[in-house]
């Protein structure tokens, strides 16, 4: 049990499971590398790095080296433990919101997600802006389409 803090910043509980848990996905429980980015508007307004706790094909949590800012979309460059065809490193990439956040822990919601290989797209294991911006909007308008079906 533990408080957290959602995007909105309100603060809630974190209880035992009611009922079972209730999740649509299967969390797997694993530990890998990642760096992370926030962009608003845009913007790449932090980086950092970190590892992840747990995942899904709906979400992540993951723990970073310091807080998150709780504004924008993040993208996770995640480390991926698997190589293609035993030879050539892959990187998960995932996009989406923060939907609570306990200082150096933070749940975020997959709206979108991609492999990538590790070769032209080193920088993006580094931090550094790759198209980063794009895709985030894409997934803000994918969600936002979302919400008004």
């Amino acid at each position: 049990m533990g408080d957290f803090r959602n995007s909105s910043g309100k603060e809630s509980k974190v209880k035992g499971k009611v009922g079972g848990d209730r999740r649509a996905n299967r969390r797997y429980e694993i530990s890998l590398e990642l760096r992370w980015k926030v962009v608003w508007r845009r913007q790449i307004v932090d980086t950092g790095s970190g590892r992840t706790l747990d995942l899904s094909s709906g979400g992540v949590m993951f723990e970073s080296t310091r807080p998150l800012p709780s504004v924008g979309k993040i993208e996770l460059s995640i480390t991926w433990p698997a190589r293609l065809q035993n030879v050539t490193q892959l990187q998960l990439i995932v996009c989406g919101r923060m939907v609570r956040s306990d200082g150096f822990r933070t749940a975020m919601r997959v709206a979108q997600h991609q492999f990538k290989t590790l070769g032209m797209d080193h920088r993006l294991a580094a931090g550094d802006e790759v198209r980063s911006p794009a895709l985030l909007e894409k997934t803000e308008s994918a969600a936002d389409s979302e919400k008004t079906r």
